[in-house]
């Protein structure tokens, strides 16, 4: 599942982040215990990609935290509101119009 493109830092509101650095795993330690590579787990962090509702709830599992609790508290992290996804269409329109009456000028 894809989801929102942060890929120059780590979002420091990730709740995978902020539970996995909470309980003082490293990136390899996380993946190790989910059966994932470290890169899945930076890019889940940099919200490149976006982990399965299973793997969100294993993960609250492992950090001692409610599953449903820690699903529903970040829900609006891992899966934007759909006026957040108009928001972004907005602005991918507006740089679009923008770049071909760059063109046009130029």
């Amino acid at each position: 599942m894809r989801g929102r493109k942060n890929t120059n830092s780590f979002a420091e509101d990730n709740p995978i982040r902020v539970l996995r650095l909470a309980m003082g795993w490293s990136g390899t330690a996380l993946g190790d215990k989910l059966g994932k590579p470290r890169s899945v787990i930076y890019r889940w962090e940099r919200g490149q990609v976006l982990p399965n509702e299973a793997n969100i709830k294993y993960i609250a599992r492992m950090g001692g935290r409610d599953e449903d609790e820690f699903y529903a508290a970040y829900g609006a992290w891992f899966f934007p509101t759909r006026s957040r996804y108009r928001e972004l269409e907005v602005a991918r329109e507006r740089e679009q119009q923008k770049a071909m009456l760059g063109a046009a000028s130029g």
